[in-house]
């Protein structure tokens, strides 16, 4: 896979998280990527677009250590793609753009079949109709 087809692949990737990919480097085949409060990182694309050497890295040393488990995939067995790649990324970084933006404490609730936040459960009306989303984490 060409390196434009990659960055093709990380801008739709990037439209559904809060991330931007904000730099692309052909000759290195570098993308760069932001998302706020200041969550950066970089992956390095293999020539053959897929594989298990892609590369991801921060220069923010804040950002480092949520970049493991990412690392720890690539690192482990069987070929990688780069949507697999960016979306263990996005799972590494997700508790931390959440509690940043607030979100880790506000819950949903649909007011006229539209999902709202609100800081307080308690201010909303539940529907006894709608199902509540159950999430299930496993260690």
């Amino acid at each position: 896979m060409d390196f434009q087809q990659l960055a093709d692949v990380a801008e739709k990737w990037c439209s559904n998280t809060p991330f931007e990919l904000i730099a692309t480097e052909e000759t290195e085949r570098r993308m760069d990527f932001y998302a706020d409060p200041g969550v950066s990182f970089y992956v390095l694309c293999p020539d053959n677009g897929c594989g298990d050497n892609f590369h991801v890295w921060s220069e923010s040393e804040d950002c480092l250590p949520f970049l493991q488990l990412a690392q720890d995939y690539i690192s482990s067995c069987g070929k990688k793609t780069l949507h697999e790649v960016l979306e263990k990324v996005f799972k590494s970084f997700r508790p931390e753009i959440q509690r940043a933006a607030g979100l880790a404490k506000r819950s949903t609730c649909w007011e006229s079949d539209t999902p709202q936040l609100h800081s307080d459960e308690s201010s909303c009306a539940q529907d006894p109709s709608r199902p509540r989303p159950m999430y299930l984490f496993i260690w």
